[in-house]
C-alpha cells in the first residue's frame, strides 16, 4: 500500500505541473491510476507465469496479428496413438481408455486453443476443450 500511495503522489504532482493547481486536487484520480497500474502489473506476472507452465505442459504459443493463443496438442493432454507403417491409426487411447481410430484422428485434427488475453478455451472437440480447462485450473 505504501508503494501505491507513493506512486499516486508522483502522479498527482506531475498532473499539478502539467495542468496547474495543487497536487492534493489530483490525488483521487491519481490513486485510481496508481491502483490500476499495480493491479495490471500483478495480473501480468501471474498470467505470464501461467503461460510458461502451460507451455511446459506441451501447449504451443502462437502470436500474430494481435492474437495471442496457446494451441492444445491432443497428445500432450492424454491421447496415445499407435500407427501402422502406412500412417493409419492402429490403436488409440484417451486418458487410459480405448477409443476408436476415427475418433483419435478427429481429435488430432481438431483446433483447440486458449486465448491468452482472456484465459478462455475455444475449440471444436469437446473432450480436448474439457482437458484444456482442467489444465487451466491446475495452473
Amino acid at each position: 500500500m505504501k508503494g501505491i500511495m507513493a506512486r499516486a503522489w508522483q502522479i498527482s504532482k506531475r498532473a499539478a505541473v502539467i495542468f496547474g493547481g495543487r497536487p492534493a486536487e489530483y490525488i483521487t484520480e491519481a490513486l485510481r491510476l496508481a491502483w490500476a497500474e499495480y493491479k495490471a502489473e500483478q495480473y501480468k506476472g501471474t498470467k505470464e507465469a501461467r503461460v510458461e507452465k502451460l507451455e511446459k505442459m506441451g501447449l504451443k504459443r502462437w502470436q500474430k496479428a494481435g492474437y495471442d493463443r496457446l494451441y492444445v496438442n491432443a497428445k500432450a493432454v492424454g491421447l496415445t496413438v499407435e500407427y501402422y507403417n502406412t500412417g493409419n491409426v492402429r490403436y488409440a487411447e484417451w486418458k487410459g481408455e480405448k477409443i476408436s481410430n476415427g475418433r483419435a484422428r478427429r481429435m488430432m485434427a481438431a483446433k483447440v486453443y486458449i486465448d491468452v488475453e482472456t484465459m478462455t478455451v475455444h475449440g471444436e472437440d469437446y473432450m480436448l476443450v474439457e482437458a484444456a480447462r482442467e489444465m487451466l485450473e491446475a495452473c
